[in-house]
């Protein structure tokens, strides 16, 4: 991502044509079957966006 000037929420969104408060992107979440670790980014509303755009969620499933 460095090479590129990329970011992570960038390629989380990567070919989504809009972006909704709350949704979770990558719709589902992503998912490591072997180690039951998995994630999505979600964004805040609007006038939050000053302070934090949105964040991920990590979770491990045991």
């Amino acid at each position: 991502m460095a090479k590129t000037g990329s970011h992570p929420v960038a390629q989380v969104l990567l070919g989504q044509p809009d972006l909704y408060e709350w949704r979770d992107y990558p719709e589902g979440g992503v998912w490591d079957r072997v180690s039951g670790f998995g994630y999505f980014y979600h964004a805040h509303p609007g006038a939050s966006f000053v302070r934090e755009h949105g964040h991920f969620h990590l979770f491990h499933a045991e």
